[in-house]
C-alpha cells in the first residue's frame, strides 16, 4: 500500500497495562491519518501487556514490537525513538487513547503553517468528569514560558514533532518522572523552531493512578528536583534570575508537600529571591521558610490542615 502523505512514528512505552492497552492500541489503529508505524515497546511487563501488543502486531503491520528488560519508561521512550522511520513523531501513553483524527489534525496543522512541531488539545478525564485543556500561544518565547510555569503540560502525547529535531538529543536514562519535560526543553532550545496550535482535541489523558506520570513516588521527587535543574540551565539564558528562581522554588515546594525530604540545600542561590516572588502565595513562602529555619512542626502541621480541607 502506498500513500501520499509522509510517514508518522508513534512510540508506545508499555509497562503492565493490560487494563487500558487494548483499547489505547484499538485508538491508534483507527487513526484517519493511516500511513503510521506504531513502535511498542515493553519495558519488561509482568502482566498480560505482551500478548496484547503480540496480537495487534499480527491483526496490523503498522505495529511492531520490541520487548526490553525493564529500564524505565525513559530507557522505553529512547529505544522506540531509536527505531523510528517516520518524517514526524509522537509518543501515546499506553493507558490513555488518541483522538481518532488526532494524526490527521496535527499533520494539517503543520502544512498549513509551516511549523515544525505542532501542538494539540486534549481531554483531560477524571473523577470529576471530562475536561478539555487548551493552548493559546505558539510564540515560542511565551510557550516555553508556560511550560516552565505548568500553564502547558509538557507532554509529547499531544505534540507531532518533526523526527530530525529529536536525532541528536535524547532521554537521560535515570529519569522516569518528567522525562518527557526535559527532553521537550532539548527540542525548544534549538533554534528554528515553529510551534502551530490546534484547539481540537487530540488526546485522551486518563487520571489513572498506576500510571507512571501519577506514581509519585520518592523516586519521583528525585527526578523533579534533577529536571528541574536541568531544565532552568537550558533556559537561564532567556529569562531572569528571578523567573528561574521561581521555578525552582516551585519544585522546592512541591517536594515539600509530598515528602518528608528536605530541601534547605536545593537550590540554595533561588532563596534570596521568595520573598520578593508575587506569585508564590504567603502560606507556600512560609513552608520554606520553615524548611529552612529547621521548624519542621510547622510543616507537618501545615500538611495536617491541608489534609482535613481535603477530606
Amino acid at each position: 500500500m502506498t500513500f501520499d502523505t509522509p510517514l508518522v512514528s508513534i512510540i508506545v512505552p508499555i509497562y503492565n497495562a493490560e487494563l487500558y492497552l487494548s483499547e489505547c492500541l484499538s485508538s491508534i489503529a483507527s487513526q484517519t491519518y493511516q500511513n503510521i508505524e506504531v513502535i511498542l515497546i515493553n519495558d519488561g511487563s509482568t502482566d498480560g501487556s505482551e500478548e496484547i501488543a503480540e496480537n495487534i502486531c499480527k491483526k496490523d503491520q503498522r505495529f511492531r514490537l520490541i520487548n526490553q528488560t525493564n529500564f524505565g519508561v525513559a530507557a522505553a521512550r529512547q529505544l522506540g525513538l531509536k527505531n523510528t522511520n517516520g518524517e514526524f513523531v509522537i509518543h501515546c501513553d499506553s493507558d490513555d487513547l488518541m483522538a481518532e483524527r488526532a494524526i490527521e489534525y496535527l499533520y494539517k496543522s503543520i502544512v498549513d503553517n509551516g511549523s515544525n512541531i505542532a501542538v494539540g488539545a486534549y481531554t483531560k478525564q477524571g473523577k470529576l468528569g471530562d475536561e478539555l485543556i487548551t493552548h493559546h500561544t505558539c510564540n515560542k518565547y511565551d510557550f516555553i514560558h508556560n511550560i516552565l510555569i505548568g500553564t502547558y503540560y509538557s507532554s509529547l502525547w499531544n505534540k507531532l514533532i518533526r523526527t530530525e529535531l529529536c536525532k541528536d538529543i535524547s532521554f537521560d536514562k535515570n529519569i522516569n518522572y518528567m522525562e518527557d519535560k526535559l527532553f521537550l526543553a532539548k527540542i525548544l532550545k534549538k533554534d528554528g523552531i515553529k510551534i502551530s496550535i490546534i484547539n481540537k482535541n487530540v488526546y485522551y489523558y486518563r487520571l489513572v493512578s498506576s500510571s507512571y506520570t501519577n506514581n509519585v513516588s520518592r523516586e519521583s521527587l528525585y527526578s523533579s528536583i534533577e529536571v528541574t535543574n536541568k531544565v532552568c540551565s537550558i533556559f537561564q539564558d532567556m529569562y531572569s534570575n528571578e523567573f528561574i528562581a521561581h521555578i525552582k522554588n516551585q519544585n522546592k515546594i512541591m517536594v515539600l508537600l509530598n515528602s518528608q525530604k528536605t530541601q534547605r540545600n536545593t537550590f540554595p542561590e533561588s532563596t534570596k529571591y521568595l520573598l520578593e516572588d508575587k506569585n508564590i502565595p504567603l502560606k507556600h513562602k512560609l513552608l520554606i521558610l520553615s524548611d529552612l529555619l529547621h521548624m519542621n512542626h510547622l510543616i507537618k502541621f501545615y500538611k495536617f490542615l491541608n489534609s482535613k480541607k481535603s477530606i
